[in-house]
């Protein structure tokens, strides 16, 4: 296989998740590209990055929700992560989760690998909000050969 080729990392906006909205899911579009095309299939692997910080309605209340969030093909039953009971209000918890890129995805032109991104929070506990920040990174090479194709590249998107 080739070398992976990093694409430059993608910032999600940021956003507020309430405990009775619950969930939410943001969608990106990994894509690999060539100056000409190929026979040749590329994989890779995408890693999500999350900072999420607590707001309770009530800063006085001890009650924490748990977090949790999942990067993934878009499908109709997605993985989720594990839960992380988030910290004291204002305190960033990290998060991450990854998932691999594959399929058949020939180099002709473009790769694409449409992902979901998933985040949700306990919605039983106290009322608030979790303030989220995110990113994706990705990387991608091509199969069957060790030789980098002319202009290949990795780039990270909104459908």
């Amino acid at each position: 296989m080739s070398r992976d080729v990093q694409a430059e990392e993608y910032f999600g906006a940021p956003f507020s998740l309430s405990t009775q909205t619950a969930k939410a899911t943001q969608r990106v579009l990994i894509r690999a590209t060539a100056s000409k095309p190929l026979s040749r299939s590329a994989e890779g692997e995408a890693a999500l990055h999350v900072v999420a910080r607590w707001a309770p309605s009530d800063p006085s209340s001890p009650e924490r929700p748990w977090f949790r969030v999942s990067l993934h093909e878009d499908t109709p039953f997605p993985p989720m992560g594990d839960p992380v009971v988030l910290g004291n209000p204002g305190e960033p918890v990290v998060l991450e989760a990854g998932t691999s890129l594959f399929g058949e995805c020939l180099v002709d032109g473009a790769c694409e690998w449409p992902l979901a991104v998933d985040f949700e929070v306990q919605g039983n506990v106290a009322p608030g909000v979790v303030e989220v920040e995110w990113s994706v990174t990705a990387q991608a090479h091509v199969v069957d050969t060790d030789d980098l194709p002319k202009a290949f590249a990795v780039e990270i998107s909104e459908p």
